[in-house]
């Protein structure tokens, strides 16, 4: 069973942010596994995207520390798995959210891919 969508509707960065990273906010649907790509991948929602990572709503809860690997469910073949760190968690409108680092940072290419 998929998550439901995240209910915000801004698709523009928020010019008050200010990181060295600034995120956009976007429901993009993903793919999501383990971090070796052996359980069979479940559908998710990225609801923010920044340079340095995400933040995924998924229907499970997943401890802190965990690597996950990340697709984004509409990418073409080639577009390689994602490995992220779970770093944060919240129960959030029946669904997880969770704040994840890129283990190593993609291609530029792929992170527009996510936001």
């Amino acid at each position: 069973m998929e998550p439901n969508p995240p209910s915000s509707n801004s698709q523009e960065p928020d010019h008050q942010d200010r990181r060295e990273a600034p995120r956009t906010r976007r429901q993009v649907r993903a793919m999501v596994t383990d971090g070796d790509g052996k359980e069979p991948p479940v559908t998710a929602w990225v609801t923010d995207c920044s340079l340095g990572g995400l933040c995924l709503s998924v229907k499970r809860e997943v401890p802190p520390d965990t690597v996950l690997s990340v697709r984004p469910a509409s990418a073409p073949p080639g577009v390689p798995w994602v490995q992220v760190r779970v770093k944060s968690q919240r129960s959030l409108e029946g669904n997880w959210e969770l704040g994840c680092q890129f283990v190593r940072t993609p291609s530029y290419s792929v992170v527009l891919m996510f936001s």
